[in-house]
């Protein structure tokens, strides 16, 4: 069954996207993803929408259609013996790891989200942390996805070998994922443990507490202060939770309504940001803590504070060089900064657009909070540190903000005119195409 409605606006989960679009389909099946497809009036786009957490432009469906697969969520089979999940592509990460758990299995990495959709994480190198893991789209060994000609592929590492590798990193540009076989491992709980140390001794030792199965760390910017998280596969069973009255004391007083207060005020008063910075480090940051639990629970948490993020991906042996080059920006241009920045790792990727191709990877994110979703001053910000990340050979986050366009991307990426040449086969009216997408493609906005 489909349903839909005509007409109406769409904004992200961070507010910072808003669009009209022409229709909106809720289709509930891969015969109802087909019949809109080939329904839809010739010279007009549609654009698939996950949970909405990008932060980006990319799902931006201006005057065209939306389609959301919130209502085709569901999984369709579980081998054991090859220790694969197959679910259609509007399922969440946390519908994922609550159906393995029931049957003691496990993604074996995950990132900090879990309202994300599988195909919305997958499409825009969703990557978690820790070296020895890949990112979430190396997990997948096949898909299948619906063409703009209404034909349904299916690829692997032995089927359109090369679909598979643009579609794992797709951009919502290729096609419409259906279904998805994800790997996964015995299920596993993970001892986490955070701490606190100084900026001196995090970029000199990183690389040692790094080979923890899981590891990022976060500096406050304003501070010497960076908070450390390591989490390693353990047989004990989980700690006892907090109780209800000291997690919301914890975590919803004061890691959200008393920061995200004090954070309006210094959208009036900019130059209370250092102070403020520390004064939360002080209060949220300045303690062990240790806690075993199963591991989706583990990697991720909840982020209730709207905000704009910029990532890149760089290199991991530049991560001291562009760490101290990032402080220094900083405190040379007297930017005013929320904090963290977010520090995290994977293996490479061989996912065409995967932001670890070919090579470890080092993940910095950049954070501008947007306290009771009112904007802040980020921009000038922002563009410093992108022009910096370029430098230094670092390839944004898809799903997050960057200045970045096709002659960047030709020298980041090796299969970047594969890739384009793949997408107009399949796609040569540019039906899956956006404002965002003929940007970072083309140089352009189609309008």
């Amino acid at each position: 069954m489909t349903t839909g409605s005509t007409g109406g606006t769409w904004n992200n989960w961070a507010g910072t996207v808003r669009c009209q679009y022409r229709a909106l389909h809720r289709p509930d099946s891969e015969d109802g993803i087909l019949s809109i497809v080939n329904s839809l009036p010739p010279g007009e786009r549609l654009k698939v929408v996950g949970a909405g957490h990008s932060c980006s432009s990319i799902a931006d469906s201006s005057d065209g259609h939306l389609l959301s697969l919130k209502a085709y969520n569901r999984v369709l089979g579980l081998d054991r013996d090859k220790l694969e999940i197959t679910v259609q592509a509007g399922i969440t990460l946390r519908e994922i790891a609550a159906y393995l758990s029931e049957h003691g299995l496990a993604l074996p990495n995950l990132g900090s989200i879990s309202d994300q959709t599988v195909a919305g994480a997958i499409s825009t190198g969703t990557h978690g942390t820790g070296t020895k893991w890949g990112t979430l789209p190396q997990q997948v060994t096949r898909l299948t996805i619906i063409t703009a000609a209404g034909a349904v592929l299916a690829a692997s590492m032995n089927e359109h070998p090369d679909l598979f590798a643009a579609a794992r990193v797709g951009l919502g540009s290729l096609g419409v994922l259906s279904t998805l076989t994800i790997s996964c491992v015995p299920a596993f709980n993970l001892r986490a443990v955070s701490g606190q140390v100084d900026w001196r001794t995090a970029l000199q030792s990183y690389n040692t507490w790094n080979e923890a199965d899981h590891a990022s760390f976060w500096w406050i910017p304003h501070t010497d202060t960076v908070r450390t998280w390591t989490a390693e596969r353990t047989q004990d069973l989980p700690t006892p939770a907090r109780s209800r009255w000291r997690a919301w004391y914890d975590d919803h007083l004061w890691g959200n309504h008393l920061h995200e207060c004090a954070l309006l005020g210094t959208k009036v008063v900019p130059f209370l940001i250092p102070g403020v910075n520390r004064f939360f480090q002080r209060r949220l940051f300045n303690r062990r803590t240790e806690r075993v639990d199963r591991s989706d629970r583990v990697f991720n948490f909840p982020i209730r504070i709207k905000q704009l993020v910029m990532e890149y991906a760089i290199d991991m042996e530049k991560t001291r060089k562009v760490l101290e080059r990032l402080r220094e920006l900083i405190e040379r241009e007297g930017f005013r900064v929320h904090m963290p920045v977010e520090v995290r790792f994977s293996q490479p990727d061989d996912a065409w657009l995967g932001m670890a191709y070919g090579r470890p990877t080092c993940y910095i994110g950049v954070i501008m909070y947007r306290p009771f979703n009112r904007t802040v001053p980020f921009e000038s910000y922002f563009r410093a540190v992108d022009a910096l990340m370029a430098d230094a050979g670092g390839r944004p986050h898809w799903a997050k903000v960057h200045y970045r366009g096709p002659d960047d991307f030709r020298q980041m990426y090796p299969r970047w005119d594969d890739f384009l040449a793949l997408r107009k086969e399949l796609d040569p009216a540019g039906v899956f195409l956006n404002r965002y997408l003929e940007s970072i493609f083309h140089g352009r906005e189609k309008r």
